[in-house]
């Protein structure tokens, strides 16, 4: 998941952004979310504060007319989680780009905010360039998922995983592998999101590793995984089995 912060100060430029971001995350369709809009840099720490686990995308005015500019800002997201965080300044002034660097802020990018048209492909090309260096990162670092059951956590190794199913019990979910079960309270939502793109959400009860089928019956809607066990896909389900094993 790659969250999207803006910090903008400028009321029609902060709505142009956000309007823009919106339709294109929904068009793209990828698994990225615009968090916030604002002129307030405290809401910013505020709310990041709460979803830093994250990967995240801010777009951050330098000249906020606040107590914080945005240079400063982005010095104080990077205190929170320097390694999943990805700045880009937003500011009508190129020459205030060198502050930034006194400040460390390691910025993806600087857009000058002159024609709206090259506004908004240059913003959207910061949001291709940051989900990408998301999933890059993803694949070389975060291979495990935390399971907790109880009072103790259970790491589990992504290759390991076979599927996820869902019971009748409000949030509880099960995880199998290949010697064992684990039950655990959680959704399926929540877990298909901590999860990479070889998991599909095949049916609203179970979340397979595609990696680990051997036989997707089309007849009966059933998947075979490799301990034997059987699964079951719904029609939207169907589509993104067949997607990602193209």
């Amino acid at each position: 998941m790659l969250n999207i912060y803006i910090c903008e100060d400028d009321d029609n430029q902060r709505e142009n952004i956000s309007k823009f971001i919106h339709n294109y995350l929904i068009f793209k369709e990828i698994d990225s979310n615009l968090l916030l809009s604002t002129n307030n840099p405290e809401e910013v720490i505020h709310m990041y504060n709460q979803n830093n686990l994250n990967y995240a995308l801010f777009f951050l005015d330098i000249n906020l007319n606040s107590s914080m500019n945005g240079i400063e800002l982005a010095s104080e997201i990077k205190k929170i989680n320097r390694s999943k965080t990805f700045i880009v300044f937003l500011t009508s002034h190129s020459e205030m780009t060198f502050l930034t660097f006194r400040y460390k802020t390691e910025a993806l990018d600087f857009i000058v905010k002159d024609k709206i048209d090259n506004i908004k492909q240059s913003v959207l090309e910061c949001i291709d360039i940051a989900y990408e260096k998301s999933i890059d990162i993803n694949n070389d670092y975060d291979k495990k998922i935390q399971i907790d059951i109880d009072q103790r956590s259970v790491f589990l190794n992504f290759d390991e995983i076979l599927y996820f199913e869902s019971g009748r019990i409000k949030r509880k979910i099960k995880v199998y592998t290949m010697n064992r079960g684990l039950e655990f309270n959680s959704s399926m939502k929540s877990i298909l999101a901590k999860l990479d793109k070889r998991f599909v959400r095949c049916h609203t009860s179970f979340i397979v590793n595609t990696d680990k089928i051997t036989e997707i019956n089309k007849n009966d809607n059933t998947i075979r995984m490799i301990n034997g066990d059987i699964c079951f896909f719904s029609r939207d389900g169907r589509k993104k089995l067949e997607a990602i094993k193209k």
